[in-house]
């Protein structure tokens, strides 16, 4: 499993895999594959959404919010 992919590629693929995996279009074989595919693309996500998070705090910590104001009209 690659982590080149973007999050919005790997949501579109779980969504085929739960879509395939609802649907019962997959042989027992296929499905089990799939399902455990989809635990793998679940993780990367989830370190994805867990990076972008901490980029954020990063991003806010350095630029000190407090610093700005907001005009309120």
């Amino acid at each position: 499993m690659t982590n080149n992919k973007s999050f919005e590629q790997i949501l579109e693929q779980l969504k085929q895999i739960v879509n395939d995996l609802e649907n019962n279009q997959l042989p027992l074989d296929q499905a089990i594959d799939a399902f455990e595919t989809g635990i793998k693309l679940t993780k990367l996500a989830e370190t994805k959404l867990q990076d972008i998070k901490d980029k954020v705090t990063k991003i806010i910590k350095d630029n000190n919010p407090t610093d700005f104001k907001v005009n309120e009209e």
